[in-house]
């Protein structure tokens, strides 16, 4: 019996290790890269950072809170079946876009909708591995998450060297084609007590049972901790969104192009997937507390070393330190939702923190750097950024003052 509940397991993080694959080999793709594709259909910096942030709010102010409230009252609609959805949608648009006859206006909007699906998509991943953990199933997240990390480079890098050889829009197919396949996988995705939702089984005490799902703003109410964590960090990811946007502005300075993007890019990924597949193994050395100042002062110095790299060989040298920002923060901020917010909350919880971050933060701080990077330059851009990681950092550090030492989840 023993050996087959860990067969079992093992299938299960595999598959789970699929979906964060395709996932972050098609943000990769489409994404990370949609800058210079961007600058190809003759859009300005300012309007690149304009379609990122209407994108970006409309998946956090529209359609993920609409959708998460639907998966945590509802068991018609778990994270498994929208993850489905959006696949479909982004894929189907991106199959459009691939016409070099589709015209700006269409292809600005395709590129919206893309974007809302991208980041509606990952705190329903995320979701669906919480989910099992919750239900009793130690799913390994950080694990699943690294490894997509890895898929990230790989598709980064790919990106780099095509669109240096080929037009800009030979990275729609390869979209499309990855993420039919991560509806294919997410569609055989069905474990533990609700294949893909976070509502607590039957055997929990009642106590959890009668806790019921809160409307967005009576979420945060509840938790004043958890409202300045997802202040701090849309402040903190605000900056790491500029230097992703922006990323072939900042190598063209330091003397490269556009596979030298794909490359640092590509190591940056790279660097994640360590830190992701440890941290697990860290969560049981030390408390959150400690890791969140680990990641606040990954994202400064970060910032610092970009503002200040006078070559490739800093760059490249600086995107290491992805290990302290995205590499530990993320599965941190995953594990802090499934740790302090309820169970009937806990896909609107995920969504929230996601999507202010990477949604809000990143529009916001991609609106503002696209105009100040036409307006003063790159130099100004990165102050920016620098001032947005410090005021962040601070606020998590305050929001994460009462750590209690909690080893995280037991499953």
């Amino acid at each position: 019996m023993k050996d087959r509940n860990k067969k079992s397991l093992y299938k299960i993080n595999l598959h789970y290790i699929v979906l964060q694959s395709l996932y972050w080999m098609g943000y990769a793709t489409v994404w990370a890269s949609r800058s210079a594709v961007l600058l190809y259909k003759g859009c300005s910096n300012a309007q690149t950072g304009a379609i990122t942030a209407i994108s970006l709010l409309s998946a956090a102010f529209v359609f993920q809170p609409a959708m998460s409230s639907l998966a945590d009252r509802s068991p018609r609609f778990s994270s498994r079946r929208f993850s489905m959805a959006l696949c479909v949608a982004a894929a189907c648009a991106s199959l459009i876009m691939w016409n070099d006859a589709c015209p700006l206006p269409l292809f600005a909007v395709l590129y919206i909708l893309i974007g809302v699906c991208l980041m509606g998509l990952a705190p329903f991943l995320n979701s669906m591995s919480m989910a099992l953990v919750l239900d009793g199933i130690p799913v390994d997240y950080g694990l699943g998450r690294g490894i997509g990390s890895g898929f990230y480079a790989v598709g980064a890098l790919s990106m780099g060297f095509l669109l240096e050889g080929f037009r800009a829009t030979i990275i729609f197919p390869l979209f499309s084609a990855v993420f039919f396949l991560l509806c294919f996988s997410s569609f055989f995705f069905r474990y533990g007590n609700d294949a893909g939702s976070a509502r607590p089984p039957e055997s929990v005490p009642d106590s959890q049972k009668e806790k019921r799902a809160l409307g967005n703003l009576a979420l945060l109410k509840s938790y004043p901790a958890f409202t300045c964590l997802i202040i701090g960090y849309a402040l903190m990811f605000s900056s790491h969104g500029i230097n992703c946007t922006y990323m072939i502005h900042i190598t063209e300075r330091a003397g490269g192009g556009k596979s030298e993007m794909g490359i640092a890019l590509a190591i940056g990924a790279l660097v994640e997937v360590p830190a992701m597949m440890l941290f697990t193994r860290l969560r049981e050395k030390t408390s959150l507390k400690f890791i969140f100042r680990l990641t606040v002062f990954g994202f400064f110095i970060r910032n610092l070393l970009f503002l200040i790299a006078p070559s490739m060989t800093v760059v490249y040298i600086t995107v290491f330190l992805q290990f302290l920002e995205c590499g530990i923060s993320i599965p941190a901020t995953v594990y802090y939702v499934a740790q302090n917010i309820d169970k009937a909350n806990q896909v609107k919880g995920q969504s929230l923190l996601h999507l202010t971050s990477n949604g809000i933060g990143s529009a916001l701080g991609t609106l503002i750097a696209g105009q100040l990077l036409d307006s003063s330059g790159v130099h100004t851009m990165l102050i920016f950024a620098i001032c947005c990681s410090v005021a962040g950092g601070l606020i998590i550090i305050a929001a994460t003052r009462k750590d209690n030492q909690n080893k995280g989840i037991q499953a």
